[in-house]
């Protein structure tokens, strides 16, 4: 069964409220994902029904309709985590109070964000979540099950579900969707989807993936909605392929909280008020292979003081750092070739560093208002005090779980570009005692790192410290060669501090030993096993 969503306009407001490479390249270090089911139990609104015509919703969810939704709110929670590009948490919480005010939509009416908050608010933290389900019966036919919609203001995603009543959940609702329970939450939350993927500059089409490309069959979308997720439809420039992978790494949560954005190589470019009244971020750089930065796309990030552009950026939309009003510093690459009207309007820029010479910045084609821009201080042939090299990447680091042969670990990772890179010599210590244990040398005459199978590791001074400590670092891609058993191995590597750091099935694959992931645990590795994709 096929949903209908909302008009284009209510689609381009969720992508304007939100304004806050392999599909599975987060598969081997997922990120968490936070869901609510919120079940409003009591309806007493004025509405209209599937028709346009005026009638008045009242019902009261039977005890038959909540479980059915429990249900599907831990059947969505397994789904989404078993497919590989999240950690999922659900939470479900009643709600009492009734339903008292509906908006208008052309299919009939439905419980909106807006409507939705004040009864939420003082039972629930909005900020936690990334995506709330607002599930109600109306007890009156609409032409659509779901509607995704406007977010709430904080940016969590926002998709009202219509139960309609008992008899329609019990005897429809149970019949349609048995082989695949969530695909009515999953379809609605891949419209969100759809929506942080414009965040990135890539975009796709659920209904028309599913129309062109798969049959519902007996498994109600699952294969279709699985792909999707993954990005790994045979799209075309039309449908898309899904979910590009950084979507996942960057959930509402995190954009709400994060200080610094380092745009991840590989992202072509940014959409229009990508990262709208995203207060918390201080500084931004964006990577050589973003072309365009969209309209818009850091307005009102009041607490943003510098903004870095790597060379390869060429164009700037209008308003892209409209009314931020704490930046101070910029780094323009001699790559840019237009400046759209109000990109630092409301700014208040000192010192422009600029990679070209004095010529080339007069060439450059800049929209009206922006005089923040051109009467900063230039400072031509510069790449900034800040900038981040070529060759190198921020390092973010993070506590995330890792456990070894089921005993917790305490190494020092690294998150870069959304992937976790660990110290080679800690899991060298970790692994120490083992069957896969190996020792490490380094040959300073050949600049290569070296690791030999069966022998054991003496823990030095350093090894194991934990959670790194002093914020985020610069990462350098290692120009370390890297031997194991005399064998030279290929995989991404960065040096931190003086050590090399790797990405845990990098080494895993080239030690043979198994590295996994669960819920439960998070990330793992078993000695007594091979390594497996």
């Amino acid at each position: 069964m096929r949903r209908k969503l909302l008009s284009l306009a209510l689609a381009l407001a969720l992508c304007l409220s939100l304004l806050p490479a392999t599909a599975l390249a987060a598969e081997n270090d997922p990120p968490d994902w936070y869901f609510l089911f919120a079940i409003f139990k009591n309806v007493d609104a004025d509405g209209k029904d599937k028709e346009g015509k005026a009638m008045h919703a009242k019902y009261a969810m039977t005890q038959e309709e909540i479980d059915f939704i429990r249900e599907n709110a831990q059947q969505f929670e397994e789904f989404m985590s078993e497919v590989g590009v999240m950690r999922a948490h659900v939470d479900v919480v009643e709600i009492d109070a009734s339903v008292t005010e509906l908006a208008d939509y052309s299919g009939g009416s439905w419980l909106s964000a807006k409507a939705a908050a004040p009864l939420l608010k003082g039972r629930v933290d909005l900020d936690k979540y990334d995506h709330v389900f607002c599930v109600v019966s109306l007890n009156t036919p609409t032409t659509y099950l779901g509607l995704t919609g406007a977010a709430f203001e904080n940016g969590t995603g926002h998709s009202c579900i219509n139960l309609r009543n008992r008899e329609y959940c019990q005897n429809t609702l149970r019949v349609t969707e048995k082989n695949f329970p969530p695909s009515l939450y999953v379809h609605e939350f891949l419209h969100f989807m759809d929506a942080l993927s414009n965040k990135w500059g890539e975009d796709f089409d659920i209904h028309l993936i599913g129309d062109r490309f798969y049959a519902p069959s007996q498994d109600v979308w699952k294969t279709c909605y699985t792909d999707a997720i993954r990005n790994r439809v045979k799209g075309d420039k039309e449908t898309g392929t899904g979910v590009p992978s950084v979507a996942w790494q960057y959930p509402p949560h995190v954009l709400r909280t994060m200080t610094e954005l380092t745009i991840p190589t590989g992202v072509t470019g940014l959409g229009n008020r990508a990262f709208l009244n995203c207060a918390a971020l201080r500084k931004v750089t964006i990577s050589s292979t973003v072309a365009d930065i969209g309209y818009g796309a850091f307005i009102y990030c009041t607490g943003l003081t510098e903004a870095v552009m790597l060379p390869g950026v060429a164009r700037l939309d209008g308003w892209v750092f409209g009314r931020c009003t704490a930046l101070t510093k910029v780094t323009i690459p001699a790559s840019v070739t237009s400046i759209g009207e109000c990109a630092f309007y409301n700014t208040a820029l000192t010192d422009v560093y600029y990679g070209g010479t004095e010529a080339q910045w007069k060439a450059i084609q800049v929209g009206e208002h922006n005089e923040a821009l051109t009467k900063a201080n230039i400072h031509y042939s510069s790449t900034g005090t800040t900038a981040q090299p070529s060759g190198t990447a921020v390092a973010a680091p993070t506590n995330d779980r890792l456990t070894v042969d089921g005993k917790a670990a305490e190494p020092t990772v690294y998150k870069i570009d959304g992937s976790n890179y660990f110290k080679i010599r800690d899991v060298a210590a970790l692994l120490s005692g083992t069957e896969k244990q190996f020792a490490v040398g380094y040959d300073n005459t050949t600049k290569s790192a070296t690791a030999t199978t069966g022998q054991g590791y003496n823990k030095q001074a350093g090894d194991l410290a934990g959670a790194a400590a002093g914020g985020s670092q610069t990462a350098a891609v290692s120009n370390d060669s890297i031997y194991v058993d005399g064998e030279k191995i290929d995989a991404q590597v960065y040096k931190i501090g003086g050590s090399n750091y790797f990405k845990l099935r990098d080494l895993g694959k080239a030690l043979n030993f198994y590295v996994g992931w669960s819920k439960e645990q998070g990330m793992f590795i078993e000695t007594d096993k091979p390594y497996s994709e």
